[in-house]
């Protein structure tokens, strides 16, 4: 239509000029001037206008700082003041009640995610991080709490993602990145640090996004900072997490070797199975991982026995069963650990059954497991889980 009435006035106008050629000269630079403009009078028209979502519609307020579109097709808005769903013509308005422990934990919503499960997270202000489970029709809470580093590490959630492996990160606006292991129910921190120049650009996070090479990219208010994620996988059947006393983690997975995450530095070393090489992790799958009080980090695997990480040398000490000596594990399939400081020893659970304890001052070995009639070991089933209570 645009185009129609343009090119009929521009014949006219040149009938008017016939014979005079400064005119038809100045027509045809007018012309083109126009021509170069009208795609976007034509793009615009083509749009149309917007449509307004306002107080008037069930907006509990104007400013709204974040929009997700669930996995159920509900549009959620975060506000000053409270947060909202959508379904395209009600507004539902979401906000904190002193009086019910599972509302919002905080009005001001500043950042929203919608993740693979179908739960929505809620980044506050000052409530900290808040998951809605639409069918249970609740809000879990996850708050920081000053002397737990398993806690979010502040209360104020500026930036959500979850990345390819399902992980959720979480940013905050002045004590950096947070990455949540819910099998775990824990978060692991990662701080900037000044003298640091590989730890994380800044502690107040923009904005989180992932590439095509598994790279996550951080925005922050000092810069960008780049975490390769394509080493490491922390979804297992089996996982295997551990904080050691310097604050790394270790993750362990079940069939891929095992991880080493520093948070300070924002580094992670994947260690792989290498029979070949007496210093290299024994097998790929980790069932379990614990720290004894001389810094070394003790690995159990399920077909590679024992091994000892030292830190100082970087050289893995493995440990396996010895059918000709009873100083050594039983099995080399070890479903569980537990470190007793107070008796410096190290105890193992098997699949197989039986339990093994080894004296790490001495490096003597004992052996726990249930006779017969005829005194002849009995293994059954596999020990699961092995603790050290408070006496030791």
């Amino acid at each position: 239509m645009v185009c129609e009435g343009f090119v009929r006035s521009l014949l006219f106008l040149s009938d008017c000029v016939e014979g005079n050629p400064v005119a038809r000269r100045s027509l045809a630079q007018r012309a083109v001037a126009l021509l170069w403009l009208l795609p976007a009078a034509v793009t615009a028209q083509q749009i149309g206008g917007f449509d307004r979502i306002g107080l008037e519609h069930g907006l509990s307020q104007s400013t709204v700082y974040a929009i997700v579109k669930d996995r159920l097709g509900f549009l959620w808005f975060g506000t000053q003041d409270g947060l909202n769903r959508f379904d395209g013509y009600t507004m539902t308005v979401f906000k904190h009640n002193a009086a019910d422990s599972n509302s919002l934990s905080d009005n001001v919503v500043w950042s929203l995610l919608s993740d693979r499960d179908g739960n929505v997270w809620i980044g506050t202000e000052r409530g900290g991080l808040n998951k809605f489970v639409s069918h249970e029709k609740r809000f879990y809470h996850f708050r920081s709490k000053k002397d737990d580093p398993t806690t979010l590490s502040d209360d104020f959630v500026t930036a959500l993602f979850q990345d390819t492996d399902g992980n959720l990160w979480v940013g905050t606006q002045g004590n950096g990145l947070n990455l949540y292991d819910a099998e775990a129910g824990r978060f692991i921190r990662f701080l900037h640090e000044r003298a640091d120049m590989t730890s994380i650009a800044g502690n107040a996070i923009r904005a989180i996004a992932q590439d095509h090479r598994h790279r996550l990219w951080i925005a922050t208010s000092n810069g960008v900072s780049r975490l390769d994620l394509a080493s490491v996988r922390t979804r297992s059947d089996r996982p295997a997490i551990f904080e050691d006393a310097d604050g790394e983690f270790w993750i362990g997975t079940y069939g891929e070797g095992l991880n080493h995450l520093d948070v300070r530095r924002v580094r992670i070393a994947t260690y792989r199975a290498q029979p070949a090489n007496r210093y290299g992790l024994s097998n790929d799958r980790v069932t379990a991982i614990c720290q004894s009080k001389d810094g070394s980090v003790w690995i159990a695997t399920n077909g590679g026995g024992l091994n000892r990480y030292s830190k100082r040398t970087k050289h893995f000490q493995r440990f396996v069963a010895n059918a000709r000596s009873d100083q050594a594990p039983r099995f080399n399939q070890i479903s569980t650990l537990c470190y007793d400081a107070k008796h410096n020893t190290l105890f193992l659970g098997y699949f197989n059954g039986g339990v093994s304890g080894v004296d790490l001052s001495t490096h003597a070995w004992t052996h726990y497991t249930s006779t017969d009639a005829a005194g002849d070991p009995l293994w059954g089933s596999p020990i699961t889980a092995l603790l050290s209570d408070d006496p030791g």
